[in-house]
């Protein structure tokens, strides 16, 4: 047991969480560190004093921010209210994604991270998270289809579309036949309207994107059907791959597309050796489950 002014001392003064003690002591459970400070009566700090321990910027206005964070959100990003409080958050094995949140939200407010096991998945992830003020409200709704201010305007459209990627897309060097190689970006979710206005608005701007049914709802626990974007010629590939490279947030992504972009017009035993060192890379640096 903790002693009582140790207590005091790590969350009225250090203003620590119950789940940080806890895992400065090697304690399982917070609520153990709770049920002390309920014995000690240790008066708990409210949802808002908790919320303001870190400073917070208000959002400065940019679209094209605003656009990316809004393709981050019609993705694998959720975002929900906790009183005046906007908390964007996701889960996660990869330190990459990781980054991503600290560099797109961090310069707002503070982004936390903990250790924890999901069932649903058999294996441990990072839950990261970031605490907003009400500037970040625009965020709170899953958008269902792409605005039409982004849709208008190309550069907010690729903002928005390198945000979704960042969630949702990957790039990829293939050997093709004999010594040849191939590039893929494919995107992949359950979100067919924005897949189709992402396809339309591509193929307007001259790139061949082919849309298809990947997998229907019920099959590989899929709740709804999953489609999925495939672009493949070489130049377009290259071309998607120049525009979203200073607009992507995600290293592991930046990391691929520069190795496409180098690899342009190789073949595969110049690239290979490479692509197995960044592929390892990646996989080396993914959270670790026994």
């Amino acid at each position: 047991m903790i002693q009582k002014n140790i207590l005091e001392e790590l969350y009225l003064k250090k203003r620590m969480s119950s789940v940080a003690i806890a895992k400065k002591f090697g304690i399982k459970h917070d609520r153990t560190v709770r049920k002390w400070m309920e014995k000690y009566n240790i008066p708990r700090r409210t949802l808002s004093e908790a919320k303001t321990k870190y400073p917070k910027t208000s959002f400065n206005g940019n679209g094209d921010l605003k656009a990316y964070m809004l393709g981050l959100r019609a993705g694998d990003f959720h975002a929900r209210r906790i009183h005046k409080i906007i908390r964007v958050q996701t889960t996660t094995t990869h330190p990459a994604q990781v980054e991503m949140m600290e560099n797109v939200f961090g310069k707002f407010s503070h982004v936390g991270k903990h250790l924890f096991f999901n069932k649903h998945f058999n294996l441990n992830q990072w839950f990261i998270y970031c605490d907003l003020n009400e500037s970040f409200s625009f965020i709170l709704e899953k958008p269902n289809d792409i605005p039409k201010w982004i849709l208008k305007d190309t550069n907010l459209f690729f903002n928005f579309v390198a945000g979704y990627a960042d969630s949702e897309g990957s790039w990829k060097i293939l050997k093709s036949h004999e010594n040849s190689i191939r590039f893929v970006f494919q995107l992949s979710s359950q979100d067919k309207k924005i897949l189709n206005q992402i396809t339309k608005k591509l193929r307007k701007l001259g790139y061949e994107v082919n849309i298809y049914l990947d997998t229907k709802a019920g099959i590989k626990k899929n709740n709804l059907d999953l489609y999925r974007i495939l672009i493949y010629q070489t130049e377009d590939v290259s071309k998607l791959a120049r525009i979203l490279l200073p607009i992507s947030c995600h290293q592991e992504k930046i990391d691929k597309i520069n190795l496409i972009l180098k690899s342009k017009g190789k073949k595969w035993n110049q690239v290979e050796e490479e692509l197995v060192k960044l592929r390892n890379k990646i996989k080396n640096s993914r959270l670790q489950n026994a």
